[in-house]
């Protein structure tokens, strides 16, 4: 039996990112972030695997002489 992918709604994107709403769209307009998925007349989430595959690709940060600690 397949499983149903799991769905975020955007509090739990913000919640989970830390990103605010407004840099979620403005990220999302870019075409930097997960397209929201329609899932009913007036409800759109975004598939917690694109999120992951998102937050995987993220670069790592760098310290100020550009070395890892």
């Amino acid at each position: 039996m397949k499983t149903m992918p799991l769905i975020l709604r955007k509090s739990e994107v913000i919640s989970l990112t830390g990103l605010s709403c407004s840099t979620i769209d403005r990220l999302e307009r870019d075409g930097a972030f997960p397209r929201r998925r329609q899932i009913g007349p007036m409800a759109v989430g975004w598939l917690a695997s694109e999120l992951d595959e998102w937050a995987n690709n993220l670069p790592v940060a760098r310290t100020d002489k550009g070395a890892l600690p």
